[in-house]
């Protein structure tokens, strides 16, 4: 007799929206929805704020409509994995309510604290500065005196979906006392102080792939997910996506061509920020594993910045050809693909918006001449991402001595659709790339998670074989086109933002001057 699919449900609350996903245990999507979160909140006191309310309404919505596209039979949802976004705290009493909107991990404020003692090892010198609670204790002491409990989003989501305070052990980097060596809480009771929180007032902590309670009666009727079904820890957002795209293995990378675009280099080995070198040591959902990340603020924005700023005149084409909603980029592709790597000789910076390090970063179209189009615009902007990237994990490199070189990459997101960006990835990077089976690895990677806690899987690497690896696309670089882009990369790319960077700045005064 033919043997009963199994299914899982994969929750990915990011900043922008909240996806929630049905996979089969193959890997298939059965069923999926999307819903975006209101705007960030910008306080009179400086702070950046979450609506917490809408990231739970979020939650409901998305699931709600998962759940109303899955027709088979409910019994047949094993799990549910929950990949939550990094960075952002909750500040909460033990009925569930909120003392104060969470703060997002895009709020740069430090807290106004005497720092530690010039013996204190650097990653707990740091936390001391950035800590909520430090911040809190010393711009709103009332609001300090009545928290019960500090949550990450996952800790928040979690109490909703379960009744308890839980959470995973990978989504507290940095905002509270973990020990990255260990996957677990702090043992040294002095780094409690020095974060200014108490160990009662933390969740629960579960390594990725473990049940960390069950859907209530409450909850399902929020979500319409079933009662009593297991809640299982993911990772942070970035990890689950690239489990979810297969970079486990030590010296593989993962790039994820999102909103936001970043590499990620997956290690066997901990390393710890130094006061020179900042940088997070993020638990991969592998146990004792680590990635290392470099982020780049504008990703595949830049792209749907191009398509919404210069190329809405072929809305009518994508109409009329009845392509779908990447109609635009794939016309867009499909003329760029005829022309040679490289633009003639136009590149582009994607520097659209400045980082911390960079206050003064604009972005720079170079190299124009009568001969170059829209197309190879296009085309020079996708080769400009690819080798911001690769600079990034060069200057990753650099920063984190004895981190070794990628020998693979795996991608995800939207920008991964496209097999001209894949190949120019191959070519820029040097390595074989590997395109995962569906772009959205954030929540595939959470319902392979749930997938190991509900038994279906025994190891990550049986989760990553059978629900994406089989259906793995590998693109190989192009021996020509990898030495011509590494020409133009060392000779040219590496230099460009150096050599700008003095004009950039009185760029900027003259039009402080004009204001």
């Amino acid at each position: 007799s033919e043997v009963m699919k199994k299914y899982l449900m994969g929750i990915d609350s990011g900043t922008q929206s909240t996806r929630a996903i049905i996979f089969d245990t193959e890997g298939t999507m059965i069923s999926e929805a999307s819903v975006k979160h209101a705007p960030l909140i910008f306080g009179e006191d400086g702070g950046i704020y979450m609506d917490e309310k809408n990231v739970w309404d979020s939650l409901c919505e998305a699931t709600r409509k998962a759940m109303a596209g899955f027709k088979e039979d409910k019994s047949l949802l094993c799990g549910i994995g929950l990949s939550p976004h990094n960075g952002t705290v909750c500040f909460m009493k033990k009925d569930g309510s909120h003392v104060l909107h969470p703060i997002s991990y895009q709020d740069y404020r430090t807290a106004p604290i005497d720092p530690m003692p010039e013996d204190c090892p650097d990653w707990e010198a740091w936390q001391r500065t950035y800590s909520r609670a430090n911040l809190l204790k010393c711009t709103s002491p009332k609001i300090y005196e009545s928290i019960d409990k500090y949550t990450s989003i996952g800790g928040f989501l979690g109490y909703m979906l379960t009744g308890q305070f839980v959470d995973t052990v990978s989504n507290v980097i940095g905002c509270m006392p973990l020990d990255r060596r260990n996957f677990c809480w702090e043992t040294r009771d002095w780094v409690y102080d020095c974060v200014g929180m108490r160990k009662d007032q933390l969740c629960d902590i579960f390594m990725p792939g473990s049940i960390m309670g069950r859907i209530t009666k409450a909850a399902s009727t929020a979500t319409g997910i079933p009662e009593g079904l297991p809640l299982v820890a993911g990772a942070s957002d970035k990890q689950c996506e690239a489990f979810g795209a297969g970079a486990i293995e030590n010296k593989s990378a993962f790039i994820s061509y999102g909103t936001e675009a970043s590499l990620t280099f997956v290690s066997n080995t901990f390393y710890s920020m130094t006061k020179e070198n900042f940088f997070y040591s993020l638990l991969s959902v592998v146990p004792y594993q680590w990635n290392y990340t470099m982020p780049m603020a504008r990703g595949y924005w830049l792209v749907s910045w191009f398509r919404d700023n210069l190329a809405k005149d072929l809305v009518q084409k994508v109409k009329d050809e009845g392509l779908g909603s990447y109609g635009i980029e794939d016309i867009l592709t499909r003329q760029a693909i005829e022309i040679e790597p490289g633009s003639e000789g136009l590149i582009v910076i994607p520097d659209w918006l400045a980082g911390r390090t960079r206050p003064h970063g604009k972005g720079v179209i170079l190299g124009f001449t009568a001969k170059h189009t829209r197309a190879h615009m296009f085309r020079a902007l996708i080769e400009g991402i690819a080798m911001q990237l690769r600079m990034n994990g060069d200057t990753l490199m650099e920063t984190i001595k004895g981190l070794e070189k990628y020998n693979r990459i795996f991608v995800g997101g939207g920008g991964s659709r496209s097999d001209l960006s894949m190949q120019i990835t191959a070519d820029v990077f040097g390595v074989e790339v590997m395109r995962a089976p569906y772009h959205e690895t954030g929540s595939l990677g959470a319902a392979m998670c749930a997938g190991m806690g509900v038994g279906i899987f025994d190891s990550c690497e049986a989760a990553v074989t059978r629900m994406g690896g089989t259906k793995r696309q590998v693109f190989r670089p192009i021996e020509k086109n990898r030495m011509y882009y590494d020409k133009l990369y060392n000779q040219v790319f590496k230099h460009c933002y150096k050599t700008m960077f003095p004009l950039f700045e009185k760029l900027d005064k003259i039009q402080e001057g004009r204001e």
